[in-house]
């Protein structure tokens, strides 16, 4: 998150769209690490079922069934 710092300054959280693997990993390795702000993970159905319970032990705010998000 830090390459993003500069857009979040005034956020009261983070909403992280997570649209494939990579992504899913990336958000546990970023909650692992520690974050300053509230981050909430928005994923498709598929990705929810599979990470949630990781996202929510390693300090997730919130997990969001997002099936609009597509990977591109």
């Amino acid at each position: 998150m830090s390459n993003n710092g500069s857009r979040c300054k005034n956020a009261d959280a983070v909403v992280w769209k997570v649209a494939n693997e990579a992504a899913a990993k990336q958000v546990v390795d970023i909650l692992a690490q520690g974050v300053a702000m509230p981050l909430i993970a928005a994923a498709p159905e598929s990705m929810v079922s599979i990470y949630r319970e990781q996202w929510q032990s390693k300090g997730a705010h919130a997990v969001l069934t997002d099936n609009d998000i597509e990977a591109v």
